[in-house]
């Protein structure tokens, strides 16, 4: 018995050196460090560039409010 699966349709991958910068939440002082953090990590003339940690740090401020933008508090 063979297993099939098929995808509906093709994947479409950004790339993260030419995807949109992420936005910070404005009035959030984490976003705003890791903002920082990815303006250097993310620009090639600076001394801290690195493309994977830009993009770890993009996907960590996406990731830091939910879906309503809201702040998540850790407890």
């Amino acid at each position: 018995m063979a297993l099939e699966k098929t995808l509906g349709g093709p994947v479409n991958l950004t790339d993260p050196l030419t995807a949109d910068p992420p936005k910070p939440h404005p009035k959030c002082g984490v976003c705003a460090a890791l903002y920082e953090q990815w303006r250097h990590a993310a620009a090639p003339s600076s001394t801290a560039y690195d493309p994977s940690k830009a993009s770890d740090i993009a996907v960590e401020m996406k990731r830091h409010h939910d879906n309503s933008g809201a702040v998540k508090v850790q407890s």
